[in-house]
C-alpha cells in the first residue's frame, strides 16, 4: 500500500484548515475595526452661497454662509463647466506648497475643529478660486455650476472622525463666469 499519498493528503487539510482559522481570525479583527453605524452629519447641517462674482480671467470669488444649527470645519468647492452635469472639478486649486487642496477650512482653525458657527459668513479663502486653471478644466468652456459641501468632525466611540455633509450639500447655477478666450 502507498503510505505516501495518504501522507500528502494529510498535509493538504491541515493546510486548508489553517488557512480557514487564519481567516476567521482576520475577519474578526477587521469587523472591530469598521465603524458598524454610518458616519452621517447630523440634521440641520445646512450651507447657503450667499453671493459670487466672476471676472473675465476664470475667476470666481464666492461668500457663503453657515445657514444650519451647528458649526462645520469647512466645505468642498467643485464647479462643472458648460455642458457638464455633475460638478467634479476641485475649484480651490493648489496651496503654498504646490499641492491639491482637496477642501478648504479656516486657517485659524486647528485640525479636529468645527470652527464655523451657525450664521457665520465665510469669505476670502486663500487661494483665489480660479476655474479656468483647475485640474482637468476643459478648455474654454464657462463654469455654469458650483457645488459646497460641508464637512464635519464628529466624535465616535472616543475618536475624531472626518464626516462629509454629503446631505447638506448644494449645487448652484452661476452666470457670467467666463474666461476671456471662450467663444
Amino acid at each position: 500500500m502507498n503510505k505516501r499519498g495518504v501522507s500528502i493528503l494529510i498535509g493538504y487539510v491541515l493546510l486548508v484548515v489553517i488557512a480557514i482559522s487564519i481567516s476567521i481570525i482576520v475577519f474578526q479583527n477587521l469587523r472591530n475595526l469598521v465603524p458598524e453605524e454610518k458616519l452621517e452629519c447630523p440634521n440641520g447641517v445646512s450651507v447657503l452661497l450667499k453671493e459670487y462674482t466672476c471676472d473675465m480671467d476664470g475667476k470666481i470669488t464666492l461668500k457663503l454662509a453657515n445657514n444650519g444649527r451647528f458649526s462645520i470645519g469647512g466645505f468642498y468647492v467643485r464647479g462643472a463647466a458648460d455642458g457638464e452635469v455633475i460638478p467634479v472639478h476641485n475649484l480651490l486649486g493648489k496651496d503654498s506648497e504646490g499641492k491639491e487642496q482637496p477642501y478648504w477650512s479656516p486657517p485659524s482653525s486647528k485640525l479636529g475643529e468645527n470652527s464655523i458657527k451657525p450664521g457665520q459668513e465665510v469669505s476670502g479663502f486663500p487661494n483665489t478660486l480660479n476655474f479656468a486653471s483647475a485640474p482637468g478644466w476643459p478648455e474654454n468652456k464657462d463654469l455654469k455650476k458650483v457645488e459646497i459641501v460641508p464637512f464635519r468632525f464628529e466624535e465616535v466611540e472616543g475618536r475624531e472622525r472626518f464626516v462629509v455633509c454629503g446631505d447638506a450639500s448644494i449645487i448652484e447655477s452661476v452666470q457670467d463666469c467666463t474666461t476671456t478666450s471662450s467663444p
